[in-house]
């Protein structure tokens, strides 16, 4: 056999086994991929960038007041967000009571983005109506496959809100 064509060949086999397909990797599974929610044409928002690795995206916003939004999505059959969102106002409290309001206040930021967004103006809504049952760190149940936790972290004395939606605790 002509070394090229081995080598061909070869090469045709592993771009093939090593192709990792994201569709392949949903074929089981409830949802498809995670797809982008968000983009810079939004108004307020000067810079985004969308990553796909494997099962798991991540969506990073900067917004025009200087806050920034990180956020990972991921399930194959139950659905998890997690938002990580700082802004240059956040000091290092440990209220809950003031994270559950920046969690109300950046959820509605969020549903003002535009029509399609208006799902976290639901969020905000039912989390407002639980609200006596928050603890940083706990997950509460909202609703039939409807989970929230809040909690807070400090990254290089920033602080940032930890927002997790999700299907399941």
């Amino acid at each position: 056999m002509d070394t090229r064509l081995a080598l061909l060949l070869l090469l045709f086999f592993c771009v093939n086994c090593s192709n990792d397909s994201t569709d392949d990797l949903f074929i089981d599974c409830r949802y498809s991929a995670p797809e982008q929610l968000f983009s810079k044409s939004l108004p307020e928002i000067e810079n985004h960038q969308f990553l796909v690795d494997k099962m798991t995206s991540e969506e990073i916003l900067h917004f025009t007041d200087g806050s920034k939004l990180r956020l990972l999505q991921s399930g194959c059959d139950y659905l998890k967000q997690e938002f990580e969102f700082s802004a240059p106002s956040f000091d290092n409290q440990k209220s809950t009571a003031y994270w559950l309001e920046n969690t109300l206040s950046l959820l509605q930021k969020l549903s003002r983005l535009g029509p399609e967004y208006i799902t976290y103006r639901q969020w905000a809504a039912a989390i407002k109506q639980k609200s006596n049952l928050f603890e940083l760190d706990k997950n509460i149940k909202l609703a039939e496959d409807s989970y929230v936790r809040i909690n807070r972290a400090n990254h290089r004395g920033d602080a940032i809100l930890m927002l997790t939606l999700s299907e399941k605790p």
